[in-house]
């Protein structure tokens, strides 16, 4: 009887722990959504004149959609990993994944309240044609205002300059 107990707490123990080691992204990115189907990918500026030119990279991540590297005039690129902060005054906009299915990602970015906007958020939507990804601003109402257009990209990005 004791034997029967310490193996059933054994085991839950056991389960447990596997349970709390994996983490939420691992639940929460469904196979085929746009997240795992373009994870890893590097895209780039469809333009070579384009400033600031730019390599973008998604993640198997909700919490850390996309990878940025931004070159502005100079020989080196900027990093930014795309964190989400619920709370936007410690130093990012809040970011929220609103559609993550197999053909479109929609992100919901709030912007500094400090800027006086109202309302203060916009909405970023990425889609793939072939060997081209979109990127799309679109407003509070989801009305595009703007497009910027990549390409699928073999670059390394170990292999990206970054600044100091």
């Amino acid at each position: 009887m004791l034997k029967n107990y310490v193996t059933r707490i054994i085991l839950l123990y056991s389960m447990l722990t596997i349970i709390s080691s994996c983490s939420s992204d691992d639940v929460l990115i469904p196979a085929n959504s746009f997240l795992d189907k373009y994870a890893g990918i590097i895209w780039e500026s469809d333009d070579s004149n384009s400033i600031p030119y730019r390599y973008f990279r998604f993640n198997k991540s909700i919490t850390n959609p996309y990878d940025d590297w931004i070159n502005y005039p100079e020989d080196c690129y900027s990093f930014y990993s795309r964190i989400d902060n619920a709370n936007p005054g410690q130093g990012y906009p809040s970011r929220k994944i609103v559609i993550n299915s197999n053909r479109k990602l929609l992100i919901k970015i709030g912007i500094y309240e400090d800027v006086g906007c109202d309302p203060c958020y916009y909405y970023l939507e990425f889609s793939v044609q072939g060997e081209v990804l979109s990127k799309a601003y679109l407003d509070e109402n989801r009305v595009k205002r703007y497009v910027v257009l990549f390409i699928k990209s073999d670059l390394n990005p170990d292999n990206i300059p970054l600044c100091d």
